[in-house]
């Protein structure tokens, strides 16, 4: 059988097609995708609540307390910090503990510094291992 693509048949199936793609296209945009963004929302605020930065050229011990200090949450008794050196610069990434133990996600706070340079008494801290806890 040899049906040409100008047949009415086949330019009637090729619009029906085409309807059916925008109608579906239309439900997700209308009814979908309001879901997905109240989604990445309710997400974006769970974990952006207790997410803390700072930067600075040189980073030095007493800003490094000083910044611990500032978002230290009540309960914990310990503060776990992590040195990563990338190609952007130095970045700290500061968590709270109690007993050894990461205090609750709702409870923590998570503090990144970013530095271009650490100050010889920060950078002594890191010279035996990249994550350090501090009492």
């Amino acid at each position: 059988m040899n049906v040409s693509q100008e047949s009415p048949a086949i330019k009637a199936a090729i619009e029906a097609l085409r309807q059916k793609g925008e109608a579906m296209f239309q439900t997700i945009k209308e009814e979908y995708w309001p879901l997905v963004q109240t989604i990445f929302e309710n997400l974006k605020g769970t974990f952006g609540l207790n997410v803390f930065g700072d930067e600075v050229e040189q980073l030095d011990k007493a800003h490094l307390i000083s910044v611990i200090k500032q978002y230290m949450p009540k309960g914990c008794n310990e503060v776990v910090v992590m040195r990563r050196v990338e190609q952007e610069g130095i970045f700290i990434y500061v968590s709270y503990a109690k007993d050894r133990t990461l205090l609750e996600h709702d409870r923590n706070n998570y503090v990144i510094v970013k530095a271009t340079a650490l100050a010889e008494d920060v950078d002594v801290l890191f010279r035996e291992s990249e994550l350090i806890i501090l009492k």
